[in-house]
């Protein structure tokens, strides 16, 4: 059994949903641990238990790293979300010392085949790591580091919990949302550029074709699909990060493409991103209905400044027209993604 962990305020619950579905839909033998950033996520799977879920409490996993409270007061709450990259996953491995490996994921990973192939030959090491893999190379890489976190793999030996203890140590000291170019640091990420050669023959290292696809890559790949599944250079895609989305209101949802210069084929466009975002409308209205969906304020100041900055300077933004059709608008072309959206599974969603 594979056991990975993620963590999400009620801002991301939706997304949080969408990754146990996809779980559950393509991995055949997991179970995953949610922090609970607030206690509406950890109230939620109370009230909806899953026995493949196993909910923890933010104050639990605080009350055993004590160093944290001051943490929380000299940081942002992105940053202090960042802090706790290391800490969950050691937390689990405390809590659970018979577990042979945990694997820490973003609550904005979706899959789209089985991620069990990427552990068939983690026997031989200790760490996993993901490489960002950016389009333009190695340029990006200098600030924000070479690998994501957004799946990171620690098994349970001397070399993976030394690695976690190290990069807790390093994260509680200093986790800052910008380029710390002196110290060559930037949030949890850049710690893990050391990491192969600290590690030396103890790190796997993944990010290709079939994972990690990203705002920030897909322009390397050629995406295809054939009798319902998706590909990524002839290979089966096994997840895609969907980082960068943002709701504005009900007809107009942002993306990160502008930030990275992307411009997406139409099958990433149908087949990736119109499935995601039909299944996030859907579970967003569905968590608006019974009362655990973070309802969107449409006259938003920021959102609206947001949108109009999106639509004067050209940036990719999705757009759903009031039949129900999911367009897709960038660099001055249209391109038609879904047929249908409901517009109740909009409305419910904004006061």
């Amino acid at each position: 059994m594979i056991h990975f962990c993620t963590l999400f305020d009620q801002g991301f619950l939706g997304r949080g949903l969408l990754l146990l579905e996809s779980l559950r839909e393509h991995c055949p033998n997991f179970h995953l641990h949610i922090l609970g950033l607030d206690d509406h996520v950890y109230d939620y799977f109370l009230t909806y238990p899953d026995p493949r879920v196993t909910p923890v409490r933010l104050a639990e996993l605080e009350r055993t790293a004590p160093e944290l409270q001051q943490c929380k007061q000299n940081r942002s709450q992105v940053e202090y979300y960042f802090t706790l990259s290391p800490y969950f996953p050691q937390y689990i491995l405390n809590q659970t010392p018979a577990l042979e490996l945990v694997c820490s994921i973003d609550a904005d990973l979706y899959f789209f085949s089985d991620p069990t192939p990427l552990f068939s030959d983690f026997f031989r090491y200790s760490i996993l790591i993901t490489r960002h893999h950016f389009a333009d190379g190695e340029e990006s890489e200098k600030a924000t580091g070479h690998f994501n976190v957004c799946f990171q793999a620690f098994r349970n030996d001397a070399t993976g919990r030394a690695c976690l203890e190290k990069w807790r140590s390093q994260c509680a000291a200093w986790c800052y949302n910008h380029f710390d170019e002196e110290h060559n640091r930037f949030a949890d990420q850049k710690y893990l550029d050391s990491w192969p050669q600290d590690y030396a023959g103890k790190v796997k290292i993944i990010g290709d074709a079939t994972t990690n696809l990203a705002p920030w890559n897909t322009n390397r790949y050629i995406i295809t699909e054939r009798q319902g599944k998706v590909f990524s250079d002839e290979n089966p895609l096994v997840f895609f990060h969907f980082s960068g989305i943002r709701i504005l209101n009900w007809h107009w949802i942002a993306n990160s493409f502008h930030w990275y210069g992307t411009r997406p084929q139409k099958t990433l466009l149908k087949h990736v991103y119109g499935t995601y975002l039909t299944r996030l409308i859907q579970m967003e209205t569905h968590l608006a209905r019974i009362g655990s969906g973070r309802r969107h304020v449409r006259s938003s100041v920021t959102h609206l400044i947001e949108l109009l900055s999106a639509l004067i300077k050209n940036k990719a933004v999705f757009y759903r027209t009031k039949s129900g059709r999911l367009l897709y608008f960038n660099f001055g072309k249209i391109h038609l993604i879904t047929q249908s959206i409901r517009r109740s599974a909009w409305l419910n969603l904004f006061p």
